[in-house]
């Protein structure tokens, strides 16, 4: 598959300071920001204050991997809000591809579960319990019989190792088979293998072909519009924007200073600008 010249511009090390998702350097750089202010946040809070790791995955939010570029991230950031009822989070959307899975039964299509990584804390955990109980009660999963949502408690130290996780880049593409079982002919004694209404589930590292597509998915978006935060972590989430786009304010700054307008250049964010334009 071939990424269109804009996308390639994207990927380019200079093009980090945009914040664009597709930027492995824009990665890097975000996911250790915001691992920075999560740990002051986190030692700025109470010793006993419970943090928890939740996803937040419902079939609802999964898209035929042709239509996955045109998500709007912005109902499942909005639904997401809603579920946690106020609570202090901060959270990323991420995009998983699943190749061999379709939406449609008996169809084996292309898919992208567009889903939630949340730290929340600010909760006690049978408060969140029944958040995620209540959720998974409501909403259909994309895997049959597992859960669309969940969540761990976690260590102080585990707090900032899922701060990065979340922030990642996807790395892997996900895969879905039916479990199967020995089942034995009474009469003749034959072992046969038979599917069941169990699914596994496997991951492996991107593919170049794999990683071009979700490129092209991820190239609408900057890291900070696929970030979002509630009550308390609205603060944190200001200031990881704030630094991650410190370099973008500085560049503006000089371009002002010593540039004619129609030489600018503009951040890649739907509906605020078409493009990424970088001079050769």
């Amino acid at each position: 598959m071939e990424i269109p010249l804009d996308v390639q511009d994207q990927l380019k090390r200079r093009a980090a300071m945009f914040l664009p998702a597709t930027n492995n350097h824009s990665r890097i750089a975000f996911a250790k920001i915001a691992r920075e202010h999560v740990r002051r946040l986190v030692k700025s809070v109470q010793k006993d204050t419970p943090f928890f790791f939740v996803t937040l995955a419902p079939r609802k939010y999964a898209v035929p991997f042709h239509e996955a570029a045109d998500f709007n991230v912005e109902r499942l950031k909005a639904w997401a809000r809603q579920k946690l009822e106020g609570r202090s989070f901060i959270g990323m959307v991420e995009a998983a591809h699943y190749p061999n899975l379709g939406l449609v039964q008996g169809r084996t299509d292309k898919t992208v579960s567009w889903h939630a990584h949340l730290l929340v804390w600010g909760i006690r955990e049978f408060e969140l319990k029944a958040i995620v109980d209540a959720t998974n009660a409501r909403e259909e999963p994309l895997i049959p019989y597992k859960r669309p949502a969940h969540y761990k408690l976690l260590t102080r130290k585990e707090v900032k190792d899922q701060t990065l996780y979340m922030t990642k880049a996807p790395m892997k593409e996900h895969f879905v088979y039916p479990k199967a079982e020995e089942v034995v002919d009474p009469e003749t004694g034959e072992v046969t293998k038979v599917k069941t209404e169990r699914w596994k589930h496997k991951k492996r590292p991107y593919r170049r072909v794999g990683l071009a597509k979700m490129t092209v998915v991820l190239a609408k978006y900057c890291l900070d519009q696929l970030m979002f935060a509630g009550k308390e972590g609205k603060a944190t989430y200001d200031a990881i924007k704030a630094e991650a786009l410190e370099p973008y304010q500085k560049y503006e700054r000089a371009r002002q200073q010593s540039a004619p307008p129609a030489r600018a250049r503009t951040r890649r964010v739907p509906r605020r600008r078409t493009g990424l334009q970088l001079s050769s």
